[in-house]
């Protein structure tokens, strides 16, 4: 019997949650430093409670921090070492403004801040039930986020990056799932020569933490040959947007296979209208139906994406479908 959990990709939106905040109030974040990261504070620290305490009254198995102080949906992580200088601005990834381009200048260096975001996280939960789930970027991601102005080489940047990575998941406070997430597998593929090293620089990762991964690829589906390489990643799931060319995505599947866990991408993150807990347990049974020759042990039931571009109302809403489509098994 395939085990289904309720969770998001995280990326919260930061503003809107004023009637949730013991305060009443409710502010922005400003963009964080690229030089060094500070944990939020305040008035931003209760609208982080106010997004947990969202998504433990939806019902959902895994709640996340919501990176609200991230602005730029993936870079953060890079912009919080001291190795790290702030470049030209770029259209961001899941944020809602522009963010500044990391420029690697010397070897990278962690700094703790995704690590105290998710302690004051942990903090705020009655004896971690719901468990609590990291976000980070995937290495390549990020590696292809950079501006490199230090190692020189493709390859020594990704697994730089890894092991910067590693670093900052060896100091979160205890987690029951880390999650991944690589759009640039498909929005920037890589060389093909660089196709071995990703599931190595996820597996440097992956070691770091006492806990199931899930590396998610959204926007679309990953190549065939690079997906056959990411089969080699030692991780619990692989996470698949199946509302984004989901006839690739399902070839890649059938043809190769996959991990006995998956994380399904199967409500829209971005779009406005929200979707009814049935409809996407027919998308879940769906799935399940088109790979006879394999039963998941475990389906993460996911948006295809953050969440920041919506609003407090359609967040709410998008949660309790999430809840409410993993509530019973597919085949209960």
């Amino acid at each position: 019997m395939t085990e289904l959990l309720a969770t998001t990709l995280g990326c919260f939106p930061v503003t809107g949650w004023a009637d949730a905040s013991p305060s009443g109030r409710s502010s922005a974040v400003d963009e964080p430093p690229m030089g060094g990261g500070e944990p939020m504070a305040g008035a931003n620290a209760r609208t982080r409670e106010a997004v947990l305490d969202a998504q433990i009254a939806a019902g959902l198995d895994r709640v996340v921090e919501g990176q609200l102080g991230w602005g730029d949906g993936l870079a953060y992580p890079l912009a919080t070492s001291a190795a790290v200088e702030a470049g030209e601005r770029r259209e961001s990834f899941g944020g809602d403004a522009t963010a500044r381009v990391p420029r690697v200048v010397d070897d990278l260096r962690q700094s703790g801040a995704v690590g105290a975001e998710l302690a004051a996280a942990r903090a705020h939960l009655v004896a971690d039930d719901p468990p609590l789930q990291a976000v980070l970027p995937g290495p390549y991601a990020l590696s292809t986020l950079a501006v490199d102005e230090h190692y020189g080489d493709g390859a020594d940047l990704l697994a730089a990056v890894a092991e910067f990575l590693a670093g900052e998941a060896a100091a979160f406070p205890p987690i029951g799932t880390l999650v991944l997430v690589d759009p640039s597998l498909v929005r920037s593929p890589p060389p093909e020569s660089l196709d071995p090293r990703i599931p190595e620089a996820v597996d440097t990762v992956a070691g770091a933490v006492d806990a199931d991964v899930v590396l998610f690829a959204p926007g679309g589906a990953v190549g065939e040959k690079l997906y056959a390489h990411l089969m080699d990643a030692d991780v619990e799931a692989l996470g698949f947007d199946f509302l984004t060319e989901r006839s690739e995505t399902l070839y890649n599947v059938t043809e190769y296979g996959t991990t006995d866990a998956v994380a399904a991408g199967v409500v829209d993150g971005s779009g406005p209208a929200v979707e009814e807990a049935d409809t996407v347990r027919e998308r879940l049974a769906w799935i399940d139906e088109q790979v006879p020759t394999q039963e998941f042990d475990r389906l993460y039931v996911a948006p295809n994406a953050g969440l920041r571009s919506l609003s407090v109302d359609a967040v709410r809403s998008t949660l309790s479908t999430l809840a409410g489509a993993a509530e019973a098994p597919l085949d209960g």
